[in-house]
């Protein structure tokens, strides 16, 4: 705190990692004994990343009851990538290894001012923001075998600022009804320079509006209803926007949701909602091509409940579903699912918690099974895992110890259907390949505070 009316926060961290890795594991290969489920095709596949973040936040109380608050933001961010997907499907001698990097620059500012106005009997709750977010990248794809660079691909230097602004603001009609509404305003310049195509560097400015509109109903104390909606985007890749020059570089979101948030006597907090949601087109990136593939718009309606438990003062149960119906739109039926968009998800557990001594959680997680592909015809498996954390807390110190997987459940982290070509077969083969999930794995932890 600087003085009563100002008051500064400030964060900086870093972080590094060095791995190897096993990448994408196709089924047949494992089936056949070449490999484990942590086996290898391509030995060389890993990388290295760090990233350093500097956070300073001042808030401000004005003098008229006015809040306002002032972000400013550093990120340093290299990442170095070898990868093999299709292993030697298009080079049977040397294989499909590729080399990605991204070496970025990351500043920006977000600035907020908050103040309620009374009318009448009424309160009008408002928020105002500006802001913007600056990238400087160097990014290139390269072919690599054994970690050695053959040749580049594509390699070049991404400018892309987005600068924005926005108005919030909630009234309360009654005691009971409130109204929420606002809209942002975004500006996305892309800028690509290829390092050695003047063709293939370019430029393009893009604005997109984002409204919303919310609705609030309290029937009492014990149960409120809502019904949102609101309009977004999906971002893109810049070298998309200025070479491929796709038309709808930053498709839109339609999304609504109806539901209400109940409590069920004094210990027990409801929330359930139906929802549904449109795209204009879904972006997907091919990341060992460079490319971007614009698919047809898509849809998806479904339902989430959310369950809070308190069985006691100290512990806890919590459970959340989520289902969903999705399919791509102008796509035959039987040729319109949308690939790994899984159908049902869910996550809860207990959680015993005070404020010194023992604390502890026993959770799972549940994801189903769910096309890997527009037919159908490759399914990416679901899984059931149980983790477990044991803590001890002291005033300052806290000690801690984590089971992940502690059924030691085989399953399938990443998973895709893709086309590849191990070194002894003369066609390829399209089946699904994934990354192995983590088996039963115990963890300890020390954690000061001050």
């Amino acid at each position: 705190m600087l003085n009563a009316k100002n008051y500064l926060t400030f964060s900086a961290s870093t972080f590094f990692a060095v791995w190897d890795a096993s990448g994408q594991v196709p089924e047949r290969a494992v089936k056949a004994g070449i490999i484990n489920r942590f086996g290898s095709i391509d030995p060389s596949e890993g990388g290295e990343t760090n990233r350093t973040n500097v956070n300073a936040i001042l808030t401000t109380t004005t003098n008229n009851n006015a809040i306002v608050k002032n972000q400013f933001y550093f990120v340093n961010y290299y990442f170095n990538l070898y990868s093999n997907f299709s292993f030697f499907l298009n080079d049977p001698v040397r294989g499909d290894g590729i080399n990605q990097t991204d070496q970025r620059n990351i500043f920006g500012y977000s600035g907020t001012y908050q103040k309620d106005y009374f009318i009448s009997d009424k309160t009008l709750h408002t928020t105002f923001g500006i802001g913007t977010r600056n990238d400087l990248t160097n990014i290139s794809l390269k072919r690599a075998e054994k970690r050695t660079v053959l040749d580049t691909i594509v390699s070049g230097k991404v400018y892309q600022q987005n600068t924005n602004s926005y108005l919030d603001f909630t009234l309360d009609i009654t005691k009971r009804f409130s109204i929420n509404a606002g809209t942002r305003l975004d500006y996305f310049q892309f800028n690509f320079t290829d390092d050695n195509v003047d063709s293939l560097s370019g430029t393009k400015s893009i604005v997109r509006a984002s409204p919303k509109l919310n609705f609030y109903y309290a029937l009492n104390n014990q149960i409120q209803f809502f019904l949102k909606s609101g309009i977004g985007f999906h971002s893109n890749d810049a070298r998309a926007v200025v070479i491929n020059r796709i038309n709808n570089s930053l498709p839109k979101a339609y999304g609504g949701e109806i539901g209400s948030e109940f409590k069920l006597g004094k210990r027990i907090l409801v929330n359930a909602a139906l929802w549904g949601l449109y795209l204009e087109s879904e972006l997907v990136y091919v990341g060992d091509e460079a490319t971007i593939e614009t698919n047809n718009p898509t849809q998806r309606i479904g339902t989430d409940l959310s369950i809070r438990y308190q069985i006691t003062t100290t512990l806890f149960a919590d459970v959340d579903l989520n289902y969903n119906h999705g399919r791509l739109v102008g796509v035959p039926e039987g040729e319109n699912f949308i690939p790994l968009a899984p159908r049902l998800t869910s996550m809860g557990g207990l959680t015993y918690k005070q404020e010194k001594g023992f604390n502890a959680s026993l959770r799972y997680r549940f994801i189903d099974s769910r096309p890997a592909n527009e037919t159908n015809s490759v399914t990416a498996k679901g899984s059931l895992l149980l983790d477990a954390v044991l803590a001890y807390k002291l005033s300052k110190v806290e000690f801690g110890l984590s089971v992940e997987n502690l059924l030691n459940t085989v399953w399938n982290q990443a998973q895709f259907d893709t086309e590849s070509r191990l070194f002894n077969e003369t066609d390829p083969v399209s089946e699904l390949h994934y990354t192995p999930g983590t088996p039963f794995f115990l963890k300890g932890s020390i954690a000061y505070n001050f």
